[in-house]
Protein backbone atom coordinates (compact mmCIF):
# COMPACT_ATOMS: atom_id res chain seq x y z
CA UNK A 1 0.00 0.00 0.00
CA UNK A 2 1.68 3.37 -0.99
CA UNK A 3 2.27 5.39 2.17
CA UNK A 4 -0.14 8.68 1.54
CA UNK A 5 -2.91 5.71 1.37
CA UNK A 6 -1.81 4.16 4.33
CA UNK A 7 -1.35 7.53 6.37
CA UNK A 8 -5.11 8.67 4.82
CA UNK A 9 -6.51 5.55 6.43
CA UNK A 10 -4.35 5.69 9.65
CA UNK A 11 -5.75 9.22 9.85
CA UNK A 12 -9.82 8.29 9.09
CA UNK A 13 -9.41 4.98 11.62
CA UNK A 14 -8.13 8.30 14.37
CA UNK A 15 -10.98 10.74 13.61
CA UNK A 16 -13.21 7.80 13.55
CA UNK A 17 -12.52 7.34 17.22
CA UNK A 18 -12.13 10.65 18.01
CA UNK A 19 -15.47 12.39 17.48
CA UNK A 20 -17.06 9.31 19.19
CA UNK A 21 -14.91 10.41 22.63
CA UNK A 22 -15.60 13.34 22.37
CA UNK A 23 -19.18 12.91 22.17
CA UNK A 24 -19.26 10.18 24.82
CA UNK A 25 -17.78 12.94 27.34
CA UNK A 26 -20.36 14.77 27.12
CA UNK A 27 -22.33 13.02 29.46
CA UNK A 28 -19.46 11.00 31.22
CA UNK A 29 -17.16 13.76 32.55
CA UNK A 30 -20.18 15.93 33.85
CA UNK A 31 -21.96 12.62 35.53
CA UNK A 32 -18.41 11.61 37.27
CA UNK A 33 -17.44 14.87 38.23
CA UNK A 34 -20.53 15.19 40.11
CA UNK A 35 -20.55 11.44 41.29
CA UNK A 36 -17.33 12.02 42.49
CA UNK A 37 -17.99 15.66 44.32
CA UNK A 38 -20.97 14.53 46.25
CA UNK A 39 -20.41 11.21 46.87
CA UNK A 40 -16.35 11.14 47.44
CA UNK A 41 -15.70 14.50 48.97
CA UNK A 42 -19.23 14.68 50.20
CA UNK A 43 -19.12 18.57 49.35
CA UNK A 44 -21.57 20.74 48.11
CA UNK A 45 -22.11 21.69 44.12
CA UNK A 46 -21.89 25.38 43.38
CA UNK A 47 -22.60 27.84 40.62
CA UNK A 48 -19.69 27.91 39.43
CA UNK A 49 -18.93 24.11 39.17
CA UNK A 50 -22.42 23.59 37.64
CA UNK A 51 -21.35 26.14 35.30
CA UNK A 52 -17.97 24.92 34.18
CA UNK A 53 -19.31 21.75 33.73
CA UNK A 54 -22.51 23.01 31.57
CA UNK A 55 -18.98 25.36 29.61
CA UNK A 56 -17.18 21.70 29.37
CA UNK A 57 -20.19 20.02 27.79
CA UNK A 58 -20.92 22.91 25.58
CA UNK A 59 -17.34 23.02 24.46
CA UNK A 60 -17.05 19.04 24.04
CA UNK A 61 -20.56 19.55 21.48
CA UNK A 62 -18.86 21.57 18.84
CA UNK A 63 -15.60 19.56 19.38
CA UNK A 64 -17.63 16.79 18.58
CA UNK A 65 -19.17 18.30 15.30
CA UNK A 66 -15.79 19.79 14.40
CA UNK A 67 -14.47 16.49 14.72
CA UNK A 68 -16.84 14.43 12.78
CA UNK A 69 -16.61 17.37 10.13
CA UNK A 70 -13.40 16.44 9.68
CA UNK A 71 -13.72 13.13 9.38
CA UNK A 72 -17.05 13.73 6.46
CA UNK A 73 -14.62 16.18 4.34
CA UNK A 74 -12.02 13.60 4.00
CA UNK A 75 -14.42 11.04 2.76
CA UNK A 76 -15.09 13.48 0.42
CA UNK A 77 -18.72 14.33 1.99
CA UNK A 78 -19.06 18.16 2.15
CA UNK A 79 -22.43 18.57 2.93
CA UNK A 80 -22.08 17.94 6.50
CA UNK A 81 -19.64 20.30 7.00
CA UNK A 82 -21.97 22.89 4.96
CA UNK A 83 -24.58 22.43 6.95
CA UNK A 84 -22.88 22.49 10.55
CA UNK A 85 -20.36 25.56 9.69
CA UNK A 86 -22.57 28.53 10.19
CA UNK A 87 -23.82 27.11 13.40
CA UNK A 88 -20.41 26.71 14.28
CA UNK A 89 -19.47 30.05 13.48
CA UNK A 90 -22.42 31.47 15.30
CA UNK A 91 -21.13 29.82 18.30
CA UNK A 92 -18.07 31.40 18.86
CA UNK A 93 -19.40 34.07 20.15
CA UNK A 94 -21.37 32.87 22.82
CA UNK A 95 -18.58 30.25 23.52
CA UNK A 96 -16.50 33.20 24.68
CA UNK A 97 -19.09 34.72 26.44
CA UNK A 98 -20.21 31.75 28.23
CA UNK A 99 -16.19 30.84 28.67
CA UNK A 100 -15.60 34.49 30.34
CA UNK A 101 -18.00 33.91 32.46
CA UNK A 102 -17.06 30.62 33.53
CA UNK A 103 -13.73 32.28 34.49
CA UNK A 104 -15.02 35.00 36.56
CA UNK A 105 -17.34 32.97 38.53
CA UNK A 106 -14.74 30.55 39.16
CA UNK A 107 -12.28 33.02 40.06
CA UNK A 108 -14.31 34.98 42.84
CA UNK A 109 -15.41 31.96 44.47
CA UNK A 110 -12.08 30.76 44.43
CA UNK A 111 -11.07 34.17 45.91
CA UNK A 112 -13.72 33.96 48.91
CA UNK A 113 -12.99 30.37 49.64
CA UNK A 114 -9.03 30.87 49.06
CA UNK A 115 -8.06 28.94 52.30
CA UNK A 116 -10.86 26.32 52.12
CA UNK A 117 -11.38 25.53 48.64
CA UNK A 118 -13.83 22.56 48.27
CA UNK A 119 -13.60 19.72 45.79
CA UNK A 120 -16.43 21.64 43.75
CA UNK A 121 -14.19 24.89 43.50
CA UNK A 122 -11.11 22.93 42.41
CA UNK A 123 -13.33 20.68 39.97
CA UNK A 124 -14.64 24.09 38.64
CA UNK A 125 -11.05 25.39 38.64
CA UNK A 126 -9.81 22.30 36.48
CA UNK A 127 -13.49 22.13 33.92
CA UNK A 128 -13.01 25.99 33.29
CA UNK A 129 -9.21 25.60 32.18
CA UNK A 130 -10.61 22.23 30.61
CA UNK A 131 -13.29 24.23 28.42
CA UNK A 132 -10.82 26.59 27.56
CA UNK A 133 -8.13 24.70 26.05
CA UNK A 134 -11.10 22.89 24.65
CA UNK A 135 -12.40 26.39 22.58
CA UNK A 136 -8.32 27.41 21.36
CA UNK A 137 -8.29 23.56 20.25
CA UNK A 138 -11.01 23.74 17.53
CA UNK A 139 -11.80 27.44 17.14
CA UNK A 140 -7.44 28.69 16.64
CA UNK A 141 -4.89 26.54 17.30
CA UNK A 142 -4.63 22.61 17.18
CA UNK A 143 -3.31 21.41 21.09
CA UNK A 144 -3.86 17.90 20.60
CA UNK A 145 -0.46 17.07 19.86
CA UNK A 146 0.09 13.88 22.24
CA UNK A 147 -1.39 11.22 20.28
CA UNK A 148 -0.03 11.21 16.72
CA UNK A 149 4.03 11.03 15.37
CA UNK A 150 4.08 13.44 12.61
CA UNK A 151 2.21 16.18 15.09
CA UNK A 152 4.44 15.44 17.97
CA UNK A 153 7.93 15.75 15.97
CA UNK A 154 6.57 18.75 14.53
CA UNK A 155 5.67 20.61 18.00
CA UNK A 156 9.16 19.27 18.90
CA UNK A 157 11.03 20.68 16.51
CA UNK A 158 10.10 24.52 17.41
CA UNK A 159 7.09 25.13 14.48
CA UNK A 160 4.40 25.58 17.45
CA UNK A 161 0.82 24.99 17.31
CA UNK A 162 -0.70 24.81 13.60
CA UNK A 163 -4.10 26.49 13.30
CA UNK A 164 -6.94 23.44 13.67
CA UNK A 165 -9.05 22.40 10.67
CA UNK A 166 -11.93 24.30 12.06
CA UNK A 167 -10.61 27.50 12.05
CA UNK A 168 -9.44 27.00 8.26
CA UNK A 169 -12.85 26.00 7.37
CA UNK A 170 -14.41 28.74 9.13
CA UNK A 171 -11.94 31.10 7.28
CA UNK A 172 -12.89 29.46 4.03
CA UNK A 173 -16.68 29.99 4.85
CA UNK A 174 -16.85 33.49 6.28
CA UNK A 175 -14.51 34.62 3.21
CA UNK A 176 -17.06 32.82 0.69
CA UNK A 177 -20.09 34.46 2.50
CA UNK A 178 -18.61 37.63 2.38
CA UNK A 179 -17.85 38.13 -1.18
CA UNK A 180 -21.81 36.30 -2.08
CA UNK A 181 -23.00 39.37 0.22
CA UNK A 182 -21.00 41.78 -1.29
CA UNK A 183 -22.06 40.40 -4.68
CA UNK A 184 -26.01 40.29 -4.05
CA UNK A 185 -25.87 44.34 -2.36
CA UNK A 186 -24.12 45.39 -5.83
CA UNK A 187 -27.03 43.32 -7.52
CA UNK A 188 -29.89 45.08 -5.57
CA UNK A 189 -28.11 48.40 -6.31
CA UNK A 190 -28.43 47.91 -9.26
CA UNK A 191 -31.24 46.42 -9.84
CA UNK A 192 -32.56 49.54 -7.53
CA UNK A 193 -31.13 52.14 -9.95
CA UNK A 194 -32.76 50.32 -13.12
CA UNK A 195 -36.13 49.67 -11.45
CA UNK A 196 -36.18 53.88 -11.33
CA UNK A 197 -35.04 54.19 -14.58
CA UNK A 198 -37.84 51.90 -15.81
CA UNK A 199 -40.26 53.57 -13.53
CA UNK A 200 -39.55 57.20 -14.84
CA UNK A 201 -39.65 56.10 -18.97
CA UNK A 202 -43.09 54.69 -18.36
CA UNK A 203 -43.87 57.59 -16.51
CA UNK A 204 -42.69 59.87 -19.37
CA UNK A 205 -44.42 57.43 -21.61
CA UNK A 206 -47.47 57.02 -20.23
CA UNK A 207 -47.69 61.46 -20.43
Amino acid sequence: MPPAIHAQKQLLKRLSGYWKIERLNIFLLPTIAVLVVKLTFKAELTPAFVLSLFTTSWMLIIGTIALRMLLKTLEGDSAYGEFWLPYLSWAQIPSVILLSVSASLTTFESYLAFANLTAAQYAAIMFTVLAWLEYVNFYHRQLQHFDHGPDIRRFLAGQGFRRSHLSRALQKWRSRNRRTRRFLARQGFRRSHLSRALQKWRSRNRR
